[in-house]
């Protein structure tokens, strides 16, 4: 679990360098708290270590962040 917690914070680096290299503006970064919560969700469901917690956990939260991640990008980029 620790390992996965180092690489969704390193997701997440990422994904700001992402916005700064792309010039995104503050629509995307109005979006990273979100993003932050749904990562902080996925390791409060899967730290019951119960194969159901863990499913719900990378399914629904990484959804969730493809999702608002890809509308964010397409917002910020058309307006």
């Amino acid at each position: 679990m620790r390992l996965a917690q180092w690489l969704h914070l390193l997701l997440f680096l990422a994904l700001i360098a992402f916005g700064f290299t792309a010039n995104l503006g503050a629509v995307y970064y109005a979006v990273m708290p979100l993003v932050a919560g749904a990562l902080f969700y996925e390791h409060r469901c899967a730290s019951k270590l119960d194969l159901a917690g863990i499913n719900r956990a990378f399914f629904q939260s990484n959804a969730f962040v493809g999702t608002i991640f890809l509308a964010a990008v397409t917002v910020d980029r058309c307006c």
